[in-house]
């Protein structure tokens, strides 16, 4: 019986770091998505650092901005997002990027 309530609680354990690890990709995703949108917006009026605007939306999710490139008229931004609980697997990591929609040639 005690066999089984351990194996038991390290599933549960297993599960909830995994989790953890999916939550904190997701929350990543999202601020590298929403804050690549803003930069991108910044700079296709030409008012303002991008990277700035990109940086602030990402900060208000809750994320942090490890990267950031202006390419053209493309806003480039990669996210880093801590887990909630200690994770074997780390932070969420995501990249985004925002501009405008390009056409296939031919």
């Amino acid at each position: 019986m005690i066999g089984l309530a351990g194996i038991l609680f390290l599933a549960t354990v297993g599960g909830v770091m995994v989790g953890a690890a999916v939550r904190a990709s997701a929350a990543a995703a999202t601020a590298a998505d929403l804050g690549a949108l803003a930069g991108a917006e910044v700079l296709s009026w030409h008012s303002g650092d991008a990277c700035v605007r990109a940086g602030a939306v990402v900060g208000a999710n809750h994320a942090a901005m490890t990267r950031c490139e202006v390419d053209g008229v493309d806003l480039r931004v990669w996210v880093e997002v801590g887990a909630p609980v200690v994770s074997a697997f780390g932070a969420g990591h995501a990249r985004a990027r925002a501009g405008p929609v390009r056409r296939p040639t031919g």
